[in-house]
């Protein structure tokens, strides 16, 4: 059995890991090839026409430099990590989607950075 070398296993790991993860969009730059579908249930991201897979970004300053929102999306429906800053840079909200819905604990923070509130959502239904 041929013996694979770590030059060639962290190679393949690099490139398995930049094809897995998509594309970023920048809401400001392409805005004229950004869609949303506003449907009964998960809104769908269309970027050129196609349901998006990546990240999702807008910035809060015209010198991108503070970050205003960062959405992770598969085949057009939010899924994975949701962050929202204030333009004071400090994070707003953070939380998880799962196909389009909100899913698992979503932390919601003051401008100082304070934590306000947790909450805990499945399928889209906050549980108590």
């Amino acid at each position: 059995m041929k013996k694979i070398n770590l030059k060639t296993l962290l190679s393949l790991s690099i490139i398995f890991l930049l094809s897995s993860c998509g594309q970023t969009i920048d809401y400001d730059k392409e805005k004229e090839y950004i869609k949303i579908e506003y449907v009964d249930g998960p809104d769908i991201l269309y970027y050129k026409g196609t349901p998006y897979t990546g990240i999702f970004i807008r910035y809060i300053d015209e010198e991108k430099k503070q970050l205003g929102v960062k959405r992770t999306f598969q085949d057009g429906k939010e899924n994975g990590l949701f962050e929202m800053y204030y333009e004071n840079g400090q994070l707003s909200e953070k939380g998880t989607f799962k196909d389009g819905e909100k899913d698992g604990l979503f932390e919601y923070y003051d401008e100082d950075g304070e934590l306000t509130k947790k909450e805990t959502w499945k399928e889209g239904k906050i549980q108590k």
